[in-house]
């Protein structure tokens, strides 16, 4: 839909109808945006202490790709599966972030896990498996492996994160979700991100 009325007559020309002019252009983007924003914000009202008010995820390519969303509640348990491209004894490092942003950078970062290839694989590719546990005092453990090694050779690798400073401040929470609001293509970033992410494996 546009105002452009040289657009209009292209339209016309190539689809011999005329362009729909019942809905306002001004009513649909502010629509849009409020709906975009309610699915970030959510209702505030129902945070409860045993919420973790922000996600938490890894990144890739640069963009956050959420494990656990905020307002799960805990404790909980996720497993996620990592696809990568790593030779053997070749290691994969993996950003931790809370936050809500699409962008990793406007996130706050947590620590690094290391995840090592322990499996011959001719291809060199390999899935690591990526297990975040968060308990009630927002100790948010994270465990690595590569579930096709042995059984006698599986090595898990660890990390724990104390969040619970950041997720007890309303400021920083505030914020997060503000800077995630001015991503207007958000949505748009991360599928694009998750599409070329997936072509590569």
């Amino acid at each position: 839909m546009t105002r452009v009325p040289m657009i209009r007559r292209i339209i016309y020309d190539i689809f011999g109808k005329n362009q729909g002019t019942s809905v306002n252009h001004d009513e649909a983007v502010v629509i849009g945006s409020a709906i975009q924003a309610a699915l970030i914000v959510e209702d505030q009202r129902e945070m409860r202490e045993d919420m973790i008010p922000l996600s938490i995820g890894v990144e890739s390519e640069g963009v956050f790709m959420r494990v656990i969303p905020r307002h799960t509640t805990i404790p909980t348990k996720r497993t996620v599966k990592i696809p990568s491209w790593c030779a053997y004894g070749e290691s994969l490092h993996l950003k931790v972030f809370l936050g809500e942003h699409v962008m990793v950078s406007h996130n706050t970062f947590l620590g690094e896990v290391e995840l090592v290839n322990n499996r011959w694989s001719g291809q060199g590719s390999v899935h690591f498996e990526l297990t975040f546990e968060v308990d009630t005092d927002y100790m948010v453990k994270v465990t690595g492996r590569n579930p096709g090694d042995a059984d006698g050779a599986r090595k898990a690798t660890f990390k724990v994160f104390n969040v619970r400073e950041i997720v007890m401040s309303k400021g920083k929470v505030g914020e997060s979700v503000r800077n995630a609001l001015l991503g207007w293509s958000m949505q748009g970033i991360e599928i694009h991100a998750r599409l070329v992410n997936m072509g590569k494996h």
